[in-house]
């Protein structure tokens, strides 16, 4: 997706405001962000207005830090908009087929843990809800696409079982 928005990034009509990030970042100050000033690229790093990320918090094993990272990444003013499925109780596990289960490190995020998670590391105005659902074709039962879900072909037409997925929008400023 980095190199997607690159490359949309680098037609003449882009913007030239949006600055794509894609590194394992755990300190604001890291030397692979953008210098703050292009003429002391070893001056302090650049701070955003905008933190965006989608479907990428259930993938990471503790969210405190991250969180903490991307509040010392903003600029003054600046805000998080992070979205990911919500953890909704058991059946939320079934938003990824078994063999995608690697790198899965829990099933959604819980909305009241995610809003104090957020005030713990400062974040101000701190708003978490559902913004929208999704209806999503899941296994029937755990194992039951294998390696890859089945076509329409594969299935005999027959359709596949479906469920809805809440979304949060979490949202929270410096």
């Amino acid at each position: 997706m980095i190199n997607a928005i690159t490359q949309k990034l680098s037609q003449p009509s882009a913007p030239d405001n949006i600055t794509p990030v894609c590194i394992m970042l755990e300190d604001p100050d890291d030397p692979r962000l953008p210098s703050a000033d292009t003429s002391a690229p070893e001056g302090p790093r650049m701070r955003f207005d905008l933190i965006v990320s989608h479907l990428t918090l259930h993938h990471v094993p503790d969210m405190q830090p991250l969180l903490a990272t991307m509040k010392g990444c903003l600029a003054p003013g600046g805000v998080v908009a992070l979205t990911d499925f919500e953890d909704f109780g058991p059946l939320a596990r079934r938003f990824h087929p078994e063999a995608k289960m690697s790198g899965v490190e829990r099933h959604g995020i819980p909305a009241k843990e995610m809003e104090q998670m957020m005030r713990n590391v400062g974040f101000k105005d701190v708003k978490v809800e559902v913004g929208w659902t999704m209806r999503k074709e899941i296994e029937a039962w755990s194992g039951e696409w294998g390696q890859k879900r089945p076509t329409l072909e594969e299935r005999d037409g027959k359709p596949l079982e479906e469920m809805d997925f809440p979304f949060l929008v979490c949202m929270g400023g410096k």
